[in-house]
């Protein structure tokens, strides 16, 4: 259990609008997400969730029955209902952020950070994972890492950068506390 970081309440109080975590899959936007959401008293959302809520299926299974164009259809209505609603985390799919829609509107409406880490932990970290559409390829390694080359540029455009190398979640979420209160 991390302790109370000290700014949390001065965010609290002044926080009046979403911080989004963007990044790709299996940086920690979910786990972090909840952390940072936990620590400052507000309401977590993760954006595949709620399209899973909404659809009634799993984001394998809107991939699989109506493509990834739907899913980004669906992703970007979301996105945009969570950025109207306040004060809040949410965590977005690996990809949202490629949407020049959903970027554009993250850059007005939010405190974006980008979890940013590299192909070998992000790999260690989801290889086992089957509900993954993307990397259900050949070699799903070199998809990641041709994923991460031609996402970069756009995380980057994010208010707040974070790395997220190695397991230490406490430490992350220090870090982006510490940089919520610098931008506030």
């Amino acid at each position: 259990m991390v302790a109370v970081h000290l700014n949390t309440r001065n965010i609290e109080k002044s926080l009046k609008k979403p911080v989004i975590l963007i990044g790709m899959m299996g940086t920690g936007k979910t786990h972090l997400g909840k952390m940072l959401a936990d620590a400052l008293n507000l309401e977590f959302f993760d954006s595949d969730h709620v399209i899973e809520k909404r659809g009634g299926l799993s984001i394998s299974e809107i991939f699989e029955l109506y493509g990834e164009q739907r899913f980004r259809q669906s992703e970007e209505k979301t996105i945009l209902d969570l950025l109207d609603g306040g004060a809040c985390i949410i965590a977005t799919g690996g990809g949202a952020p490629m949407n020049p829609i959903i970027m554009d509107a993250i850059k007005e409406k939010s405190i974006s950070i980008w979890l940013d880490s590299d192909a070998e932990a992000i790999y260690a970290r989801i290889k086992t994972a089957k509900n993954r559409p993307l990397l259900k390829t050949e070699n799903p390694k070199a998809t990641l890492a041709k994923l991460i080359d031609e996402r970069k540029s756009t995380y980057a455009n994010a208010d707040i950068t974070i790395k997220t190398k190695g397991n230490n979640a406490d430490h992350a979420l220090n870090e982006m506390i510490e940089a919520i209160s610098k931008v506030l």
